[in-house]
């Protein structure tokens, strides 16, 4: 059921992203630094378990993930960076006045009198050095804030380098016990996963894009629950076996950007042929490249010796991702196809494992 700000689903495990900064659960409304607090308040989050707070909630991992990452992001610049830069700038500017007063007798008003002078110092040194403690803190240390619930209230905890390194790498490996049958791959910008439940608005963005859709065998969705039902689809197909379709994710700002995957054809225990699409915003900027080239180093460690593709004639960006990641044409495969009641000539491709000579 559609609303006035995003969708609603019955389903507990769903999420209704807004447009603005907030978020529905459960039909309950939420602004960010709640929905923060809420999924950054951990009861325990160790080798064995990652587990929050709030009773009967739940959330997959890749997903507290992502949300305590925006967390760490927004907070680290609220409570660290932005006072850094403030305090800098306010004791630059008294710093500046003074010297002003004392050469050319500027800001009389403010600096004529012997003890506001020195007030003004003393004002200008405590800025200066609380910008040189958020700058070591942020800079140097390498410390990070999230907001969450603490000391009885809401506040900023903040972590030190390894302490926020030890969390995320407590975040991937219960990630990883929680793939259903494909283990994600980490490149150097983005991670091919499983796609979840609550990846459903980024999907959205990309599927329910017409130019997008233009040379893909699949319409344009008209809707996000058509997006909702296609991952819950997808998630009961990896528990067989199948990755029709991964999520392909951008590492920096934690969002769904495209899929890739395997055709339902030339699929066997040796043989695949890969599919992908990338949201437009990402085109040109070598993302597709970078995820067919991390998919087909997996696929080759599950066995698959030949590996397929192919694209709509005229999607001619298409053929220069698959050229530059090893693929040659393989005019004998091409074929024709009916693309949204239209015929179009298919391009093919192919990559096959070099034998030795015996």
């Amino acid at each position: 059921m559609k609303t006035r700000n995003g969708w609603k689903r019955s389903s507990e495990k769903q999420i209704l992203y807004q447009k603005g900064n907030g978020y529905v659960y459960r039909d309950q409304k939420y602004s960010e630094k709640d929905w923060f607090c809420r999924l950054s308040n951990f009861a325990v989050l160790d080798e064995n378990q990652c587990k929050l707070k709030i009773r009967g909630e739940f959330h997959s991992t890749a997903y507290i993930r992502t949300m305590f990452s925006k967390n760490i992001l927004k907070s680290s610049f609220s409570a660290l960076i932005l006072p850094c830069i403030v305090f800098s700038t306010l004791s630059l500017i008294v710093f500046l006045g003074i010297t002003s007063y004392q050469i050319n007798r500027n800001f009389a008003f403010a600096f004529e009198n012997d003890m506001m002078r020195g007030f003004y110092l003393l004002l200008a040194i405590l800025f200066a050095g609380l910008g040189v403690v958020l700058f070591i803190k942020s800079v140097v240390l390498k410390q990070k804030c999230y907001y969450t619930n603490c000391h009885g209230g809401r506040g900023y905890l903040t972590l030190s380098r390894s302490e926020y390194t030890r969390m995320m790498k407590l975040f991937k490996l219960h990630e990883a016990k929680e793939s259903i049958f494909f283990a994600k791959i980490t490149l150097s910008r983005i991670i091919i996963r499983e796609l979840i439940e609550f990846d459903a608005l980024d999907y959205y963005e990309m599927a329910s894009n017409i130019h997008v859709a233009k040379y893909m065998g699949w319409e344009a969705h008209k809707n996000i629950q058509e997006s909702i039902d296609l991952i819950q689809k997808t998630r009961a197909e990896y528990a067989k076996g199948l990755i029709y379709r991964l999520a392909i994710e951008d590492k920096l700002e934690n969002k769904v950007i495209g899929y890739i995957g395997l055709s339902r054809y030339d699929l066997s225990q040796t043989t695949c042929q890969i599919v992908y699409a990338i949201s437009e915003a990402y085109w040109g900027k070598g993302y597709a490249k970078e995820a067919v080239i991390g998919f087909i180093e997996r696929l080759k460690d599950m066995g698959k010796t030949t590996i397929y593709a192919s694209h709509v004639q005229e999607n001619v960006a298409s053929g220069k991702v698959l050229i530059h990641c090893g693929f040659i044409r393989d005019p004998h495969r091409d074929t024709k196809m009916m693309i949204h009641e239209e015929e179009k000539n298919i391009i093919s491709y192919i990559l096959e494992e070099r034998k030795e000579n015996s």
